[in-house]
């Protein structure tokens, strides 16, 4: 389930986002703190699965009429990601805008931190969410038991990444 204490103040700012235009850098209004960095990747990830469960179900509707919890996500997305972005410029979207919004942080980041000191890509970080998906929101194990075919398992296999 998911913990909406995390969601907190970030949650809001989503909110508020949604109403405005899509700026050159969409997330000026997210506060600088490793908590809304952790949710941006957040995020991302979430943005990435949509995205390739659209190739496997063949529109966004089929995917939400598939996973209804994912309108959630996608509602926080609006306002951030461009409408017009196409699926294979997202990653680069992505990464582009928030390691942007990174350099201007001043806070401590973990997962920048993780990403620097291992010589990480921004793509690892964002498998590396993932994967970890279903701890912040657990429906998402149905996905992954859905994209385990030979497998009842809730969880991404190897197989599956």
């Amino acid at each position: 389930m998911l913990n909406t204490k995390k969601q907190n103040k970030f949650t809001e700012n989503v909110g508020a986002a949604q109403s405005a235009a899509v700026s050159n850098a969409p997330f000026d209004d997210v506060p600088m703190t490793a908590a809304a960095h952790f949710d941006l990747y957040f995020l991302a990830a979430t943005a990435h699965l949509t995205r390739r469960l659209k190739k496997i179900f063949g529109t966004s509707e089929a995917v939400f009429a598939e996973f209804p919890f994912l309108q959630i996500y996608d509602e926080r997305l609006a306002g951030r990601e461009p409408d017009d972005l196409a699926d294979e410029n997202a990653a680069v979207w992505w990464e582009t805008n928030l390691t942007d919004w990174e350099k201007k942080a001043n806070a401590h980041l973990p997962l920048r931190e993780l990403r620097e000191k291992c010589g990480l890509d921004f793509s690892s970080i964002v498998l590396l969410l993932t994967i970890g998906l279903a701890e912040e929101d657990a429906r998402f194990t149905t996905i992954y038991e859905s994209l385990n075919e030979f497998s009842t398992e809730k969880r991404l296999t190897f197989g599956t990444l």
